[in-house]
């Protein structure tokens, strides 16, 4: 858990901010001023835990712990990754030799895969293999079906020297080579790294959202929702704000999108329906319309017979 708490202070961009609060109508002048933690949703849980459950001075750990380089979360990797250069009590250890930490968090089906080893309750490191990863995947499942939104995260150590070594590898890549073959990770490392457990955040739906739903379906509106939560969860919660009902899930089935890699390596966009494959999209290509399939003899029809 102390590995846990640590990765959740560093490998997070929330801070506290002096933020103003204007209501509606509000005279500007008049704005009130107040500390907030200000950082995107997972992030912001991540700082209340450690502040206000645990008890973590947050700004200190950041201090004694800096902050190197980081690679930020973004759609397509589903992590961030962090570099802190660790505090140390021990004056007569010299510079070259001083513990670099890289924390990884994200997405479970993505981490976990980066995973070769984890760490035990009581500090010792065993090999991940695959009954371990299916016993996490079944856990992050689990959370999923009652709304928790599961994060993970793992972390990898090296000396200075080591790390330094590797950054600069990683610039002499960059400079010779025009373009960047596989990932680029911003010279941080794909693998290898030692998972060290999950969190569950629980992120409700405002109130007001079911019966908006339901009003929304009742005047003939289709509804949607967009979400880059994992699958198990985002049905959840469809659920409960009445978007997903028993009805259209035996009736129309359920959609999901999936960025995967294919046989070659390359990333696919799958559609889902109801957990069977049904159509591949290369990302970056334009399909045209099946000019014979129903939707598109539909708009056909209509097309022709609008002007009489």
């Amino acid at each position: 858990f102390r590995d846990l708490l640590l990765g959740a202070a560093l490998c997070n961009n929330a801070e506290k901010q002096m933020v103003q609060d204007a209501q509606i109508g509000q005279d500007i002048s008049k704005m009130k001023s107040e500390l907030s933690v200000v950082g995107d949703a997972a992030d912001t849980a991540l700082y209340n835990l450690c502040v206000d459950r645990c008890f973590v001075d947050i700004d200190k750990v950041r201090k004694v712990n800096p902050r190197l380089k980081a690679l930020p979360f973004n759609s397509t990797n589903k992590f961030m990754i962090t570099a802190n250069q660790l505090e140390t009590l021990d004056s007569s250890l010299s510079d070259k030799n001083r513990i670099i930490l890289l924390t990884l968090k994200g997405a479970p089906d993505i981490v976990i895969q980066r995973c070769s080893t984890y760490k035990m309750n009581d500090d010792n490191i065993a090999t991940l293999d695959n009954n371990m990863k299916k016993t996490l995947f079944d856990r992050q499942e689990e959370l999923g079906k009652n709304g928790y939104r599961v994060i993970a995260m793992c972390q990898q150590r090296f000396t200075r020297q080591e790390y330094d070594d590797m950054m600069e590898n990683y610039k002499n890549k960059k400079r010779s080579s025009s373009s960047q073959e596989g990932e680029d990770l911003n010279g941080f490392p794909s693998n290898d790294y030692c998972f060290i457990g999950l969190f569950s955040l629980l992120d409700p739906p405002r109130p007001e959202v079911p019966g908006a739903v339901i009003k929304a379906r009742r005047a003939q509106i289709r509804v949607a929702m967009v979400t880059g939560d994992h699958p198990t969860t985002a049905r959840a919660i469809a659920k409960q704000v009445n978007i997903l009902t028993p009805e259209i899930a035996d009736m129309n089935g359920i959609d999901t999108f999936k960025l995967e890699k294919d046989a070659n390596g390359k990333s696919i966009l799958n559609l889902y329906r109801n957990d069977k494959l049904i159509e591949q999209h290369e990302p970056g290509t334009v399909k045209r319309t099946d000019s014979l399939s129903k939707n598109a003899k539909d708009m056909v029809r209509r097309a022709s017979i609008a002007p009489g």
